[in-house]
């Protein structure tokens, strides 16, 4: 009986806390943006391809490289955000995300033209 009891606050501990915080605001939770860069002729995952994500909220940009077509970024405060896709040319895509939210933002990138 000890052990559960002892084993029961150490889960509660490691709950995520979702009540209010002081003053009755929400508790702000991290938002997640998931995507994914693949070749829009055929479907096939791109390899390769820089992925940054920029924000006022951040300290920095954030980047990756993917490494199968899918990319992800998690633990993002709300804010106002500015996706940039490079592999062969440059997209951008913006956004803004409420606390807790989750996005997903696909590149589909035309296939790559003969002759440059």
């Amino acid at each position: 009986m000890r052990r559960s009891l002892a084993l029961a606050l150490q889960l509660a501990a490691c709950a995520p806390h979702l009540a209010p915080a002081d003053g009755g605001e929400p508790a702000q939770r991290p938002v997640t943006l998931r995507g994914h860069v693949r070749r829009s002729d055929t479907g096939e995952p791109i390899t390769g391809a820089l992925v940054f994500i920029e924000c006022d909220c951040l300290e920095r940009p954030r980047e990756v490289i993917t490494a199968a077509g899918p990319y992800e970024f998690t633990d993002l405060p709300p804010g106002s955000y500015t996706v940039l896709m490079l592999h062969e040319f440059a997209v951008r895509r913006s956004f803004t995300a409420a606390p807790g939210e989750r996005w997903y933002i696909g590149f589909d990138v035309p296939p790559a033209r003969s002759g440059r």
